[in-house]
This record gives structure tokens, sequence and C-alpha cells, in this order.
């Protein structure tokens, strides 16, 4: 009889990736649904207004409602949806982190913990990283800086509906440099197809270097 093969348990790192792969592949099946309805909808709209004009039929679906069904696939659920995906996607990136700090106090023995820090979310857990696993971001300045500005992106999202605050600070700051983020007419920020992934790869690449240190102080406490 054949001996089965030692079944190893996934790293950290390997389970931060899977769990970031699965939020891109959902994204891009949002994606492709929205232009996939916005194409058909096109269509239908073309197809109404030719007959229409030359006379030959009655459209079936009243031309407003079809109006109304492109408009909102062109500009209001692209934007709806993008911001579910990242303030999702953010809050995974937050949990894993805090799930990761703790695995850390825990491999490390340290007498201090997460919770007994001031602050919530990425910043204290910076502030952890940086007193008990001397883990410094200084660096890669340019992460760092990209997360922290995605945090100010998922408040502003979370609470203020988008509507950018004050001109000159980290937020806006991303907002004039980068492609994918724009503004409506009504001064909200306004998240474009390319915006999304490209958050998920920089939330992911400072979770990636939490977890090799986290993996390298299990594999060391298992050891001892």
């Amino acid at each position: 009889m054949q001996e089965g093969r030692e079944v190893t348990s996934p790293t950290l790192q390997e389970i931060i990736v899977a769990k970031f792969e699965l939020q891109r592949r959902f994204g891009l099946q949002i994606e492709r649904h929205l232009a996939a309805e916005l194409e058909t909808l096109g269509e239908l709209r073309d197809e109404v207004l030719q007959g229409i004009g030359d006379g030959t039929a009655e459209p079936t679906v009243p031309l407003n409602e079809i109006f109304s069904d492109y408009v909102a696939f062109e500009f209001l659920f692209p934007h709806l949806l993008r911001s579910s995906l990242f303030l999702s996607n953010y809050s995974l990136f937050e949990d894993s982190l805090n799930r990761l700090c703790h695995i850390i106090e825990v491999s490390s023995r340290s007498r201090l913990r997460l919770k007994d820090l001031r602050g919530t979310g990425v910043i204290r857990a910076r502030l952890f990283l940086d007193r008990v696993a001397e883990l410094t971001f200084d660096e890669e300045g340019e992460l760092w800086a990209d997360v922290n500005r995605l945090r100010l992106l998922r408040n502003c999202l979370a609470h203020q509906s988008g509507e950018l605050g004050e001109v000159g600070s980290d937020l806006d700051l991303l907002v004039e440099t980068h492609p994918a983020l724009t503004m409506d007419e009504a001064g909200h920020i306004v998240l474009e197809a390319e915006f999304v992934p490209w958050a998920y790869s920089r939330l992911e690449s400072f979770l990636l270097k939490v977890a090799r240190y986290a993996d390298s102080a299990r594999n060391k406490e298992s050891s001892a």
C-alpha cells in the first residue's frame, strides 16, 4: 500500500494570497457582468431608435426606461459596486492584519498586546509591529503612504459617501494623482475600473510583509 504524502498546512502568506485572489476573481466577474449588460442595453437602445426613426417598429419597452437603465449601468452601478468591492477588501485587509498581529503576539510571547495600544486599524497595527516585531515600513515609504491613503479613502466612502473634504490632504493628493480616481459634478470620489485591482495589490503587499514575519515567528516557536 502506497504511503500517503504528508499534508502540510498553508503558510500565512499563502492564505493571504488565496483570499485576495478570490476577491480579484469576484471583482472581475462583476466588471464583466456590467460590460455585458451595458452592451445589451446599448444594442436595444439603438434598435428601438432605428425602428422609431424609419417607422418600422413600435418599441416593446418604453424608450425612457431603456435610457434610464443604460445610464444606471454606465454611471451609477459601476461606482456603487466598485465602492462596495473596495470596502469589502479593506475590511478583509484590516481583519487579516489584526489576526497576524495576534499570531505575532503569541509566537513572540510579547507582553505588549495590540489591544493595549491606542488607536484602531492599520495605524495601531503599525505601531504594534514597530514595537514588538521591529517591523518598520520606512524602507517602503511609498507602500505605507498608499496604504494610509487607502485608509482615508475607506473612511471617506464609508462615512461621507465619497465626498472629498479638506483640499491638500493626503486623500486629495491620491485623487489628484491616481489616474483611476475621478470626481463627479457633486464633488464625490468616483472609482474607475482599474482602481480596485490596484488597491488590492497595495493592501496585499503590505499584508505579505507582515505575514512573512509572522510565518518566521511561528516556525521559530514550533521548533523551540
